[in-house]
């Protein structure tokens, strides 16, 4: 039988895996991680997790097994509490099954002594070995950029030694003015088979006063996979992204927010090519919670030149320029909720210079919300989705509804002109939920090039699938820890966020939903 393989990166701000390992950014805690695996395939299977320390030895005495493990169950390992027999220190980890699985990464912050975990949080995706390679690009770097940095961990996933591994820095260009200096062929330790290190940009004073850019990990002698931690110590928060190894000539953003309800989004596309790259942004609403101060609620495109290697960030905070934001133009949006699809053209009426032929570009996005008195202040990043993966059936290996303050919002976007409609099959896990192995279908509409937005909050009143259906609860509680398998009549592609309002502070975990076959 055919084992499919997913390698989870564990690096030293990821995974203190007792409470033990400080935490550099704030006194008196430490990091550890959460991860829940999904099995998406058609029938049971056992699932292996096999545990490698920071210098790519294998602790085999901390191996761990979950057998039997049925489709679309799943089960979830809080470091701190179930895997104390590892020491402390940085890990890296290699899950494999029988069957097809996906995993979510959380990073947790812990009090010293406590494993009740506190904000700032984050979450990525596992890593299949196709998603490593020998070049991966970083859509975002930043160096003392507004209180943000960033850290670049990297792991090598093959059975040779990674040698000669650099990594090159491009800024880019906000308001007319360059964010750093452009610094190349910084080098890389070498490392081990499964072995993963930590790259920061906190002490990068190379990079200039500040630098806010793209970046490239080369390694010519072993595939790596990425993945970008997005810290602001200042207003803990704490965002994080999986690099990228190839473009896409069309991506989608499942959703992009300007002034909702205190949300907003910082859109980054980047050029992972060494010529210009020309993209078409289009912007469409969904809902009824849009709201303009002049012109009218309608989709909103505009196209752009991107420089070889170069990113291109718009920006729909609170502090946005015209420069910044694309929808203060015609259609000024004072709120906007919706979507963004991202093109890569080879004409314009508005931009010269654009390449023969579409280049392949990639895509990140930041949601946070607004810092201060009774303000949620979340944080979260996910993925732009190449038009490659859509498919007619998602999976997120992580849902909440209910569960201690925690709650999803799975969002859900139609790449199609054409109404359809969608099953969501949730599977609630066998030890934490309130009705445990229990699995419900629900359908919803979702509209043509629109999206839909699962909520299983409670703010503006229950409205989600689980929260409003009381089969969930044994009448005192209705608490749900699981996972989702969404079949729709189009292609699709989605993400999710996960948070709770804790201490005012980022308690936001976003991650992309696992498209499937």
């Amino acid at each position: 039988m055919k084992k499919f393989k997913l390698s989870i990166i564990i690096s030293m701000l990821l995974v203190a895996i007792i409470v033990s390992t400080s935490s550099a950014q704030y006194s008196g805690f430490s990091w550890g991680t959460t991860y829940q695996i999904v099995n998406i395939g058609s029938g049971a299977t056992d699932i292996s997790v096999r545990y490698y320390d920071s210098a790519g030895a294998e602790d085999a005495d901390a191996a761990r097994t979950f057998t039997d493990v049925n489709a679309g169950a799943s089960v979830k390992v809080i470091q701190v509490r179930d895997d104390t027999s590892l020491g402390n220190g940085s890990y890296s980890a290699l899950v494999s099954a029988g069957q097809p699985v996906a995993a979510i990464v959380n990073q947790e912050l812990y009090p010293v002594g406590s494993t009740s975990p506190q904000p700032p949080f984050s979450s990525y995706s596992g890593i299949t070995p196709e998603q490593s390679g020998n070049e991966v690009f970083l859509p975002v770097a930043m160096y003392n950029y507004y209180t943000y940095y960033t850290e670049i961990i990297i792991m090598n996933t093959e059975g040779s030694d990674a040698t000669g591994i650099t990594i090159d820095y491009y800024p880019t260009t906000v308001n007319g003015t360059v964010m750093g200096n452009q610094v190349l062929n910084v080098a890389v330790d070498t490392l081990k088979p499964n072995q993963s290190i930590t790259v920061s940009q906190k002490e990068m004073s190379q990079l200039g006063i500040r630098f806010l850019g793209s970046a490239v990990v080369d390694s010519p002698n072993a595939k790596v996979a990425v993945v970008v931690n997005q810290h602001s110590p200042t207003n803990y928060k704490l965002m994080t992204y999986n690099g990228f190894v190839q473009g896409t000539t069309k991506a989608y953003i499942p959703n992009h927010m300007r002034g909702y309800f205190g949300y907003y989004n910082s859109l980054t596309i980047a050029n992972p090519n060494s010529s210009s790259a020309c993209v078409r942004l289009t912007y469409s609403p969904s809902g009824s919670y849009n709201v303009v101060s002049s012109g009218s609620v309608g989709s909103v495109s505009v196209d752009y030149k991107i420089d070889g290697y170069k990113n291109l960030n718009r920006y729909d905070g609170p502090t946005a320029s015209d420069n910044q934001s694309d929808l203060d133009d015609s259609n000024v949006y004072t709120r906007f909720f919706g979507s963004v699809t991202i093109e890569s053209i080879t004409s314009s009426t508005t931009v010269t210079g654009c390449p023969a032929s579409a280049l392949p570009i990639v895509a990140i996005t930041n949601g946070e919300s607004i810092s201060g008195s009774n303000l949620d202040s979340q944080s979260g990043s996910f993925n732009g989705i190449s038009n490659s993966d859509a498919t007619t059936k998602l999976a997120s290996p992580m849902i909440y509804s209910g569960f201690y303050g925690y709650y999803t919002s799975t969002v859900v976007q139609n790449t199609t002109n054409i109404e359809t409609s969608c099953t969501f099959t949730y599977t609630s896990d066998s030890v934490e939920s309130t009705i445990k192995n229990r699995t419900e279908a629900y359908v919803a509409t979702l509209p043509a090039n629109g999206i839909i937005n699962i909520y299983e909050g409670t703010k503006g009143g229950a409205r989600g699938h689980i929260n409003t259906d009381t089969d969930w609860s044994n009448g005192t509680y209705a608490r749900f820890n699981g996972s989702v398998v969404i079949e729709c009549g189009q292609p699709v592609v989605g993400y999710a966020n996960l948070e709770a309002d804790i201490l005012m502070k980022d308690s936001m975990y976003s991650f992309n939903l696992v498209n499937l076959p």
